[in-house]
């Protein structure tokens, strides 16, 4: 007779581990025993890397692009999924007349695509049972077959864990929204490099739309912007080099790096700012204001709130200048040996990361 719901597996070997002292007086019946025998049942279990096929969406698949990794309010999902499934090796799962995931959606801008992350599966059985399964009560039980730590994911037909779709951006509301270009008095250029996250229809769009001429620098002349790679050897090149870094444990590294030198370079490197230029002839004057740093202008600076102040002077006590250089090294050096080491594979695992920034904690 098959069992007909889901449940924990039984742990067997208790009473075969039971010492003499644990058994009832001889002569006795076990009434433990008589009452396992009662309520003991069996059930079934999906093992991690089930494969649940023929599934029609029940909602539309809309996932937010992640800010920093994070979705602040990601669109939920729902998938109705056949009896036609397998759970794992071939083996199909008996009795069960359907099943309803449900989950949270995240999209990919690059590829055009949304990531559909399971958090619930409902099974429903022949006989009028049902069975709901969270990713909270199945704990790590199936941590083998998920991805970002939920029940599993949804995949096209093609076993594409990313399924296709239309990208659409609310860009020109956001910035219009935070008038960064409201009116016909406001700004009347943009000018950018030629990256595509300038080069786009969006932002063409929103230009023509508000008459707004949009220019671009040259290819290969970084100089047409040169406020703003100003920084590019100074701050980034220096430090990080010339490498093509990949991988997640990389990156990782990389963040850690741009951390301490934004405190590194706001706190402690004053710089000059250029006052007045005046050619005589062939010779050109400069005249550039006390050297400060960003820290100190900010402290100075009337429209920087009080508040503000205080939070900026109270990271600036907790800082140590040796400390921190000392600390940009050490992850430097690190993320050398990851880019040139030849004997570790592609793609670290994150943690390796993870440990080299735990151990240069202050």
């Amino acid at each position: 007779m098959f069992p007909t719901s889901f449940g924990p597996a039984v742990d067997d070997t208790h009473d075969a581990t039971n010492t003499d002292a644990d058994e009832p007086p001889e002569g006795d019946v076990s009434q433990r025993k008589i009452k396992n025998a009662d309520t003991v049942r069996p059930v079934y279990t999906v093992p991690a890397n089930s494969t649940l096929t023929g599934a029609v969406a029940m909602t539309a698949l809309i996932g937010r692009i992640p800010v920093d990794g994070t979705i602040d309010d990601a669109y939920p999902f729902k998938v109705l999924i056949g009896a036609d499934n397998l759970t794992a090796n071939g083996i199909e799962l008996p009795d069960v007349a359907g099943a309803v995931a449900s989950g949270t959606a995240s999209g990919d801008w690059t590829w055009s695509c949304v990531r559909g992350q399971i958090r619930s599966i409902t099974f429903v059985f022949y006989d009028g049972t049902i069975r709901t399964v969270t990713s909270t009560t199945a704990g790590n039980a199936n941590a083998g077959g998920n991805m970002h730590g939920g029940l599993g994911w949804i995949s096209d037909p093609h076993g594409i864990p990313c399924v296709s779709g239309v990208q659409r951006s609310n860009a020109q509301q956001y910035l219009t929204s935070r008038s960064l270009i409201t009116g016909a008095g406001a700004a009347s250029l943009i000018d950018s490099d030629n990256g595509s996250e300038f080069i786009n229809h969006h932002l063409f769009t929103f230009c023509t739309e508000r008459e707004i001429t949009f220019t671009r620098s040259r290819p290969g002349n970084k100089n047409d912007g040169a406020h703003v790679e100003q920084k590019n050897w100074t701050v980034v090149r220096q430090t990080v080099g010339y490498h093509r870094y990949a991988g997640q444990a990389q990156v990782d590294v990389l963040n850690g790096i741009y951390d301490l030198l934004r405190l590194q370079t706001n706190f402690f490197l004053p710089q000059q700012k250029l006052l007045s230029k005046t050619r005589l002839g062939a010779k050109v004057i400069k005249k550039h204001d006390k050297a400060q740093t960003p820290y100190q202008r900010a402290l100075t600076h009337p429209e920087v709130d009080i508040t503000d102040k205080a939070g900026l002077t109270e990271q600036y006590s907790t800082l140590n200048p040796a400390q921190v250089q000392r600390d940009i090294l050490a992850l430097s050096h690190a993320l050398g040996r990851l880019v040139t080491a030849t004997d570790l594979p592609s793609h670290i695992h994150p943690t390796t990361a993870q440990l080299l920034l735990a151990g240069i904690s202050r």
